[in-house]
């Protein structure tokens, strides 16, 4: 993935606009010539913490590690995401 790259001192000049861009993408915010931040989409970040909870949870990976034990069953996209579902109620009960 490229992502555009904006030194911190133009970010804080022009954040409005980068607001605007981060819908095409996310932005690299360096500081010193190094990476301080990365600029996302609202949506992307619901996401990315989304997927980042059900990773972190081993009743997810308990669940990944039985359909890996059987290769030639499949599972729909839609129970997939109702089994998802499933544990992130589960967790916030």
């Amino acid at each position: 993935m490229t992502m555009d790259v904006v030194g911190i001192d133009r970010a804080r000049t022009h954040l409005a606009d980068l607001v605007q861009r981060v819908s095409a993408g996310p932005i690299l915010i360096t500081r010193n010539g190094e990476a301080a931040a990365v600029l996302v989409d609202a949506d992307d970040y619901r996401a990315l913490a989304a997927w980042a909870e059900i990773y972190g949870n081993p009743e997810f990976h308990r669940q990944m590690a039985a359909v890996a034990a059987r290769p030639h069953d499949s599972i729909a996209d839609q129970d997939l995401d109702q089994e998802v579902e499933r544990i992130r109620r589960a967790r916030d009960a």
